[in-house]
């Protein structure tokens, strides 16, 4: 009579299964805690989400990731106030107040009863690993009786439009700046 063996042929699988997934977690950098996504991955993007009251006078803006929370080395929102509309697409002939600057957070916030008014948003990410990126934007801004007119500034925004206060919030992009990450 011979006696059963503990290694039976139905562990092979799960010892298999098992090896597989600790290389699947060894080999996935996210699914180790290293303190917040890495620099050149899209989850480190932010975004500009901006809002208006219909009916109200008041432009609010707020600077944050795309995707869950991140914590930024830096935040700056610059504002001006502009004479005309449409602006000339250019970032270089306004003038842009003081800044609002905001370290290692995860949003920055600004309002203004300008209009029109522009905006340049700068947010500075540092991963872990020291690997910088710098995601930027630029946007003016025009209010009217129930709609919103917006006009990038920077190439590789979201084009022009005009939009009903109704739909507000909404979401703009913001691009990785100049030199990308280092």
């Amino acid at each position: 009579m011979t006696e059963p063996s503990s290694a039976g042929p139905l562990q092979w699988p799960f010892v298999g299964l098992t090896v597989l997934l600790v290389l699947l977690i060894l080999a996935t950098p996210g699914l180790i805690g290293t303190g917040g996504p890495l620099a050149a991955s899209g989850a480190a993007a932010a975004c500009l989400d901006l809002d208006h009251y219909p009916g109200g006078n008041v432009t609010r803006f707020l600077v944050e990731a795309c995707i869950g929370d991140v914590r930024y080395s830096e935040l700056t929102l610059r504002l001006a106030a502009h004479p005309g509309w449409p602006v000339v697409a250019s970032t270089h002939n306004l003038s842009w107040g003081y800044p609002l600057n905001v370290s290692e957070s995860d949003w920055a916030a600004e309002s203004t009863l300008a209009n029109p008014v522009a905006l340049n948003v700068s947010a500075v990410y540092v991963d872990s690993a020291g690997t910088t990126v710098t995601y930027v934007g630029a946007y003016a801004f025009n209010s009217t009786a129930g709609s919103i007119s917006i006009q990038p500034l920077m190439s590789g925004l979201s084009s022009a439009s005009t939009l009903a206060l109704t739909v507000l919030p909404i979401t703009l992009s913001l691009v990785l700046g100049p030199g990308g990450s280092s």
